[in-house]
């Protein structure tokens, strides 16, 4: 049995056939584009269409596609909502897909689907608060709570939005991959990627270290406001700035061993960085193919 799954995302769309143990083939990646709304639509459907059609897999051996979206979404009727990185507001993206690919289909927030990958992957436990923390183009996470997503009224798990007065910006906007090289050109006038400057940082360039330990501070700081808030059993971080750079992670721990109190200790020892590469697009296959599995034992039960 196999599904796509596709992650779009703020700097890129990348869909892939996924099998029942989530394994990914025939990936295909475009650019996004971020300042047309049709352009952008029309990106994800040509990287759909390139799956397919390299696979050569017929539609009876492809259950469905399940479709990671950033930012609020209305996953029961299909509607990318409020993207912070993408061009779309209220866009009817499910609708639109299904007029070219009349198949089954699944939404979600495109960290959710994520997290669903890492927990599965992961050995699901139905037992723990598993959370799944994204540090890349942007700055959220994601709960999985005794097996169920934990979503709210559709912003649970956006902590990029947490609101720090004292630099009167959101966490995001002081701390994402992009936010950091914009911040350093800034100071310096001086145009670096966010590689590179993390790249320095490790290396023990002053000038870079003196601007990257705020960074650090801050993310702890919201990475803290989780473990206050749900006291999870295991956080997962993934997303390209720290699973490129996983020395990052034990940055993260030293600053939170500041910040918590001695019976939050056990925290810094449950957080991993993640070793699961296109977790989100095998979340995302993986919720089409664990659904159609699931319905189909209802009909046999019936």
């Amino acid at each position: 049995m196999y599904a796509i799954g596709l992650d779009i995302g703020g700097t890129k769309i990348a869909a892939s056939l996924v099998d029942e143990n989530g394994n990914c083939s025939f990936k295909k990646v475009y650019p996004s584009i971020a300042y047309d709304s049709e352009a952008m639509f029309l990106q994800v459907v040509d990287c759909i269409k390139d799956v397919i059609k390299e696979s050569g897999y017929e539609n009876d051996r492809i259950v469905g596609i399940g479709v990671g979206v950033p930012g609020k979404i209305d996953a029961q009727k299909g509607i990318a909502i409020f993207q912070n990185n993408l061009p779309w507001r209220n866009f009817p993206l499910i609708e639109r897909l299904q007029t070219i690919f009349p198949c089954k289909m699944i939404m979600g927030n495109d960290v959710a689907m994520a997290a669903y990958g890492e927990w599965v992957i992961e050995g699901k436990n139905m037992n723990d608060t598993f959370v799944y923390f994204t540090w890349s183009t942007g700055v959220s996470s994601s709960i999985i709570h005794e097996g169920r997503p934990f979503k709210g009224r559709g912003f649970a798990g956006e902590i990029g939005l947490i609101f720090q007065e004292s630099d009167n910006q959101r966490l995001e906007a002081q701390v994402s991959g992009p936010s950091i090289s914009s911040i350093y050109s800034q100071k310096l006038s001086r145009k670096l990627t966010t590689k590179e400057i993390i790249s320095e940082y490790k290396r023990g360039n002053e000038t870079v270290v003196g601007m990257m330990e705020p960074i650090m501070i801050k993310m702890a700081k919201g990475v803290y406001t989780i473990i206050c808030l749900i006291d999870p059993h295991k956080i997962v971080f993934g997303g390209s700035v720290i699973t490129n750079n996983p020395f990052l992670l034990e940055i993260l721990k030293e600053k939170l061993s500041n910040m918590a109190i001695p019976e939050q200790n056990l925290s810094s020892e449950k957080m991993f960085a993640s070793t699961l590469a296109d977790n989100g697009m095998i979340g995302a296959g993986l919720k089409v193919i664990h659904e159609n599995q699931l319905n189909a034992d209802y009909s046999e039960n019936d």
